[in-house]
């Protein structure tokens, strides 16, 4: 303050408002002399000059912003935490580590039930499936038991058929032919 009361005393405030107002001038006075080329450099440094003005500004809006939106964040986070204190949840700083530790096992178990579901998952076709595979096997069994009744069935008739043959003899007038059947030897029974 001093310094300012001598300095007006002295009329150097008055001084320095001159040199500044003489740099202008200068400043002035250069370009109307300058070439045209020079004073189109000048003219766009200006636009520039002026365009990263108002990004300045701009940035400085933001970070204001920014600096209030903290701020009010940081009231919530006070208030967040003397509301968890005043329910009784201690301090938040020793209950973070301890939420995110539970936040690690929850996650470990999450992870193990999803891998439980997906087994699972897995196994529903198969048991469906299972379930169709006993019908088949069920009825390629029936289906072998038919066969097997049916090649018995067959090998019985053979059998009888021997038998007969053999119970009844052969016929006196027959034919040497020995593939003739029951029927065909009583047909020959009846007219010898």
């Amino acid at each position: 303050m001093i310094n300012k009361a001598f300095g007006q005393i002295l009329g150097l405030d008055t001084y320095e408002h001159l040199l500044a107002d003489l740099d202008i001038y200068k400043g002035i006075e250069q370009k109307a002399v300058a070439s045209n080329d020079v004073k189109l450099s000048i003219t766009n440094l200006e636009a520039e000059l002026a365009k990263v003005k108002l990004q300045i500004k701009e940035i400085k809006k933001e970070r204001s912003n920014i600096e209030e939106k903290v701020s009010e964040l940081e009231e919530d986070i006070s208030l967040y935490t003397n509301e968890l204190i005043r329910r009784g949840h201690g301090s938040l700083g020793e209950n973070i580590d301890e939420l995110r530790e539970k936040e690690q096992q929850l996650n470990v178990e999450l992870e193990k039930a999803s891998t439980r579901f997906n087994n699972a998952t897995e196994l529903i076709p198969l048991s469906i499936i299972a379930h169709k595979l006993a019908e088949a096997c069920e009825h390629i069994d029936k289906e072998e038991q038919i066969q097997n009744a049916v090649i018995e069935k067959n090998a019985i008739a053979e059998k009888t058929k021997e038998f007969t043959d053999k119970l009844f003899g052969q016929a006196p007038l027959m034919p040497e032919d020995d593939d003739i059947n029951i029927e065909q030897r009583f047909f020959y029974y009846e007219f010898v």
